[in-house]
């Protein structure tokens, strides 16, 4: 219990952070000159907690993340199901066009202990997968959603652009 109400309080403070990132940046001009992001992941399915950073060459650009969860519910005879240490790595390349992006990437996970999963759809426990998502950047904020397909889970991103160019 302690872990969640743990996982609860940093969400709350990385949406805090980002809501005061999105009020500096709309302060912020020009930030069209950045090449860097680095944000904040939540997925809510297995209350995960992750970090992405990514680099844009122009209109193409490279992304890696990782976050970390745990699955816990209830299975249809409202028996408890969980799924401890669910980590995710991720990485793949992302297409902007003016203040938005698509991106397209490959999924490794890891599980920790299990119970009472039998319930579960087997493809829920491939260690690959492939994720889509779609984000867009305004002045100095950048936010995102990726969705993977194989496993029907999102993740919701938010963060800030950073490396300036020099001109």
């Amino acid at each position: 219990m302690k872990h969640h109400r743990f996982q609860l309080r940093l969400a709350i403070i990385i949406f805090i952070l980002s809501l005061v990132v999105f009020i500096l940046s709309i302060i912020n001009a020009g930030a069209q000159d950045y090449r860097a992001s680095l944000s904040g992941v939540y997925a809510p399915q297995d209350r995960a907690i992750g970090i992405k950073a990514g680099y844009n060459f122009g209109m193409y650009g490279l992304y890696f993340s990782y976050s970390h969860g745990n699955y816990f519910g209830f299975d249809y005879q409202d028996q408890p199901f969980y799924i401890k240490n669910h980590n995710r790595w991720s990485g793949g390349f992302m297409i902007f066009s003016g203040t938005s992006y698509l991106s397209v990437g490959l999924v490794r996970h890891s599980f920790g202990d299990m119970d009472n999963t039998g319930f579960l759809n087997p493809r829920a426990f491939e260690r690959v997968s492939a994720e889509f998502g779609v984000g867009c950047c305004i002045n100095r904020f950048i936010s995102g959603f990726r969705f993977d397909p194989f496993k029907w889970t999102g993740r919701v991103e938010v963060g800030i652009r950073i490396l300036k160019i020099k001109q």
